[in-house]
């Protein structure tokens, strides 16, 4: 157990070393004006990236940005929930902003994440089926 706890430990520390240079790079660039539409893409989800380690970070427990650290229990499925945000953040943001397109290429993959965003939520909704007037 001990073990466990220490490699938790290890990767909790590096976790907080991303986040804080994360959030440094963060704060330096968002002041530009004169960007480009994958820039534009590519500061937002990086910032939804830094926000949901941020938020990751103050549920994990030993975290120096854990909420209170007089009550320590393990709640393991809020930063599940988290993580898996972080990794389609991440995901998204390979697909719109890394990966070398051309501008054209850029524009479609945008819309077509739009388009299934939407699709996503169409679906849902008819799941929930509102209730009809009378």
């Amino acid at each position: 157990m001990k073990e466990e706890l220490n490699l938790y430990l290890e990767l909790l520390q590096k976790l907080q070393f991303l986040y804080d240079k994360s959030f440094n790079l963060s704060i330096r660039t968002s002041g530009s004006n004169d960007i480009s539409f994958k820039e534009e893409n590519a500061k937002n989800i990086f910032a939804r990236i830094v926000l949901l380690t941020i938020a990751i970070l103050r549920i994990l427990p030993r975290s120096k940005y854990f909420y209170d650290k007089s009550l320590e229990f393990w709640d393991i499925s809020s930063p599940a929930i988290l993580i898996r945000g972080l990794v389609e953040s991440y995901l998204v943001f390979y697909y719109l902003c890394i990966d070398n397109i051309s501008k054209e290429e850029s524009e479609f993959r945008y819309k077509l994440w739009v388009y299934h965003s939407e699709k996503e939520r169409e679906e849902m909704l008819k799941t929930i089926k509102p209730m009809e007037k009378a």
